[in-house]
């Protein structure tokens, strides 16, 4: 409770333009998506109006959490030599990063889905048998926000050093949220494709997530995901402490 509250404290600056226009992007998105696949999801059994409505709306919820800046801070420490001060300069500094992006997923992601939850139950959007899954599926999107995490430590040690990773963040951030499904739900792409797309991260941070909240658990996709986050974070505390101990060679820090 004392690092959620200091995690509280410590936020001094809050950009409102920049979460207003993604905010208004945002559901001008949602609202894009769901006019065009109204008339492609009444031929679909695995989709209704209101369950398609609440896919696209949490989508953007969990998509707009995982896209932290954590890669472009670490990338802008590098080049003004503040990377130690910032993030590095703490005791077990690797922990310490998840702890405080997770949080920051996680306040975030339960702010807006209590707001959107409690219109949904106010408008008769969503049955109580709804929130029987709401446990795991909690458990679930902290599981992904986990992975996030680990994966997007692994590529700011990659990209670091690069002066042009922006343009790679971006093309990143975009195929994260095609194959995560925050575009279009990976059960309407193609059973080969989707079958591919299974065993990769990315299926487990929008689509898996939300796939429990509206279909139910699957214990093997849900076992999958558990050995994915303890793989990446095995991956990614290796690859941060590599980094690190070259950086102290180098004398970059």
């Amino acid at each position: 409770m004392q690092s959620l509250t200091k995690f509280i404290l410590l936020k001094k600056k809050f950009k409102y333009r920049e979460i207003l226009g993604e905010l208004v992007s945002g559901i001008v998105f949602m609202l894009i998506q769901f006019s065009f696949f109204q008339n492609f999801i009444t031929k679909r059994n695995d989709f209704t109006d209101n369950s398609f409505f609440i896919y696209i709306v949490f989508s953007f919820i969990i998509s707009s959490a995982c896209s932290i800046s954590l890669i472009r801070e670490f990338c802008i420490s590098y080049h003004k030599n503040t990377l130690y001060k910032k993030y590095l300069s703490t005791r077990n500094c690797f922990f310490h990063i998840i702890k405080y992006y997770f949080l920051e997923k996680m306040l975030s992601f339960l702010f807006f889905s209590f707001i959107f939850l409690t219109l949904c139950l106010f408008l008769g959007l969503i049955s109580i048998d709804l929130l029987n899954s709401l446990p795991v599926f909690l458990f679930t999107t902290s599981l992904a926000f986990l992975l996030d995490i680990f994966l997007r430590i692994i590529l700011a040690c990659i990209l670091m050093r690069n002066r042009n990773y922006q343009s790679l963040l971006k093309a990143y951030n975009q195929i994260a949220r095609i194959l995560s499904g925050a575009i279009v739900p990976l059960s309407f792409f193609p059973l080969i494709l989707r079958s591919v797309i299974f065993y990769l991260p990315f299926y487990y941070l929008v689509f898996f997530p939300l796939d429990v909240l509206l279909h139910g658990a699957n214990l093997k996709a849900l076992l999958i995901q558990v050995v994915l986050v303890f793989l990446f974070f095995i991956i990614s505390f290796f690859i941060f402490n590599l980094n690190l101990k070259n950086l102290k060679q180098r004398g970059d820090l």
